[in-house]
């Protein structure tokens, strides 16, 4: 604030808030560069909490959180409710939008029940077919319009594991096709790295042959490589998804029975561009698993059929690296495409 007279001035002006009549020298100017007024009286005028600027009443706000008396400079808005917030008592999120607490709260609280449509739903086969179904989920605060309006995304929630904007996301059940394979490797590969707790467990269809102990027996059929290489966990003896014979239940199993129609697999790590290249072989992996299993009654497999057929679905699932014979086959073909191509313009050349 700037004092508007000299001390000596005995003149009585009214104060521009309150109206009040007070002698020149007990009259200041509010410092706001926008405010018109320029005679303010004592009581109507007072320090920005955050910029120690002198504003008059009218100019300034109060957090309505902390009661800080803030300037027009220094105060923050929700984008959700409107509350004036000063910059202590609010959230600003990675994407630059500013919340107080409450809506902060309900932004990460963000929730859908999911709405399941499977692509057999009402079929005679409904209940036999094999479908699949993923749990995205994302650590951090991350954009989530992009899954949220996906077709393929049947719900979201938060999770305990995950940081406070985390969430995870739950596909529809999914049928075994090029086209839907092909979509949810798009969906997959448009999702950033967020690092954090984040997993990707993959439920399957249960049937009375799809039992949690012959799919434990189909992951200890894996090597420590082909785990890794299908984005798995459980050899590295991770804390979610512990492998142990008979223990088939509960939040920190490879192989969970909790569910009513299908089999969960905690054993998936997340998925997200850096991983998106083992989707379609742990894909791929399940679907040859489940439908070796659906073709043989229950005890009629020993379990070394299971790790044996394991073994063999992952060789064949996981692509394998180019050896310098396929390299040479490759530099062959390019050439002899060069080779054709001049031959065919040369050709035409000649008939011109």
């Amino acid at each position: 604030m700037n004092d508007t007279n000299d001390t000596n001035d005995t003149r009585l002006i009214p104060c521009d808030v309150c109206g009040t009549e007070q002698t020149p020298d007990r009259l200041v100017e509010c410092d706001n560069p926008y405010c018109n007024h320029h005679h303010v009286c004592p009581g109507c005028h007072g320090q920005c909490g955050e910029c120690s600027n002198d504003v008059c009443d009218d100019c300034s706000y109060e957090c309505e959180s902390c009661g800080y008396r803030l300037c027009p400079d220094c105060r923050y808005a929700c984008e959700d409710c409107g509350w004036v917030l000063c910059g202590e008592c609010g959230y600003t999120d990675d994407e630059g939008v500013y919340r107080c607490v409450t809506c902060h709260r309900e932004h990460a609280d963000d929730r859908r029940e999911p709405l399941y449509r499977g692509p057999y739903d009402g079929k005679p086969w409904e209940h036999a077919a094999y479908t699949y179904g993923i749990e995205i989920e994302i650590d951090g605060d991350h954009s989530r319009e992009p899954l949220k309006t996906s077709p393929l995304i049947a719900g979201w929630c938060p999770d305990g594991s995950l940081e406070s904007e985390g969430l995870e996301y739950q596909t529809q059940p999914l049928s075994w096709n090029r086209q839907t394979l092909e979509a949810i490797n798009r969906l997959v590969a448009s999702i950033p790295e967020h690092g954090g707790n984040a997993g990707g467990h993959i439920h399957i269809r249960r049937t009375a042959r799809q039992t949690p102990a012959r799919w434990y027996w189909a992951l200890t059929g894996l090597n420590p490589q082909q785990a890794k290489a299908l984005n798995m966990r459980h050899t590295d003896d991770a804390r979610w998804c512990h492998l142990t014979h008979g223990d088939y239940t509960g939040k920190a199993t490879a192989v969970n029975d909790q569910h009513r129609n299908t089999i969960e697999l905690r054993t998936f790590g997340r998925w997200n561009r850096n991983t998106a290249q083992k989707l379609t072989p742990a894909l791929t992996w399940l679907h040859t698993m489940w439908r070796f299993l659906q073709h043989h009654p229950v005890h009629s497999l020993k379990t070394q059929d299971i790790q044996r057929m394991s073994q063999t679905a992952a060789r064949n699932a996981i692509p394998r690296p180019e050896g310098p014979a396929a390299e040479h086959r490759r530099r062959a073909t390019a050439a002899r495409r060069i080779i054709d191509t001049a031959t065919e313009h040369a050709k035409e050349e000649a008939c011109a």
